[in-house]
């Protein structure tokens, strides 16, 4: 089914995923501006607590909508290009040769809906900081995980050498769970040297390692194992080159000489 929606999306014209994950960004940009005068004012507190004479920060609207605009436009330049990078390397590692137009449009897509959804969820941000700041890093990590594992579980067909369907998952897998334990291990480590310990945050901070930990093990014993199998199975398959005899290529012309 997930393959079926994929195939449909693909048949879409191409710059229709453009302004999809546009819109995405835009709207994951939204609760910044809402939230732009708030985070001005703790700029502002920060900055007069280390300054030495009295500091007038201020920011006119029209800044507020430039930063944003900014962002927004940064946001998008970073998915799609940590998406190609992650195509050229699969492709200097012979994971895939083929289906980078139906790869960058299906990431675009599943990368839309992470942005929307977590904009939308940002607007906590707002209303119950608090709330959101205690939750915000397991949400978007959980959108990103389980949006990239739709993605690649779809496209694999249409887009990956399926001799090497597992051994690319595998390496995109590795990397990106060591990652996200090796930061959320650091803030654990920062929160545990950090005088007085900030008691909500450490437990915060072992809340996601929980997540990230438990969701590795999930994609494990699910996605990970089916997709080695799927591999070791292709591997069995062995495709000869056609041949006119026995000897492969013309007979005629091998033993031509021998009186045969």
């Amino acid at each position: 089914m997930l393959e079926k929606i994929f195939q449909k999306l693909n048949k879409i014209p191409s710059w229709v995923s453009i302004i999809a994950l546009a819109i995405g960004c835009i709207v994951q940009g939204i609760p910044s501006i809402l939230n732009f005068d708030v985070l001005m004012q703790e700029i502002t507190s920060y900055i007069q607590s280390v300054a030495t004479s009295p500091v007038q920060v201020s920011a006119t609207p029209g800044f507020k909508y430039l930063i944003a605009a900014i962002s927004i436009v940064i946001n998008y330049f970073i998915i799609e290009g940590v998406a190609h990078l992650v195509f050229s390397w699969a492709m200097r590692n012979r994971f895939t040769n083929r289906g980078k137009k139906y790869y960058i449009t299906s990431v675009r897509y599943g990368m839309a809906v992470v942005e929307l959804v977590y904009g939308l969820y940002s607007l906590l941000a707002v209303w119950v900081p608090n709330v959101f700041y205690y939750s915000s890093d397991i949400v978007i990590f959980l959108l990103r995980t389980g949006i990239i594992t739709i993605v690649y579980w779809a496209i694999r067909k249409e887009c990956i050498n399926d001799k090497f369907v597992f051994a690319l998952y595998n390496r995109l897998y590795t990397v990106y769970f060591i990652y996200n334990g090796a930061i959320w291990l650091f803030e654990l480590f920062s929160v545990l040297l950090t005088s007085p310990i900030d008691i909500p945050y450490m437990i915060y901070s072992i809340a996601v390692l929980a997540v990230v930990g438990g969701s590795a093990a999930l994609l494990y014993f699910t996605i990970y194992k089916k997709l080695k199998k799927e591999q070791e199975e292709a591997r069995k398959i062995i495709i000869l080159p056609p041949t006119s005899g026995m000897g492969g290529g013309n007979d005629s012309e091998i033993f031509r000489g021998y009186g045969l």
